[in-house]
């Protein structure tokens, strides 16, 4: 299983992608932002299953 994060930052209006193998991943992705001050104005997580 594959998560992709999608998400914007603030002030800005490039929608990003992220590609990240488990779910523990995604939390320690988007963990990075909050350590650094950087705030994201959306946030959308897809769990894609893989063959």
């Amino acid at each position: 299983m594959m998560y992709v994060v999608e998400f914007i930052f603030f002030g800005g209006s490039k929608l990003f992608r992220e590609s990240l193998p488990s779910i523990i991943e995604v939390e320690l992705f988007l963990k990075e932002f909050e350590d650094l001050g950087q705030k994201l104005i959306y946030v959308n997580i897809i769990r894609k299953h893989t063959l």
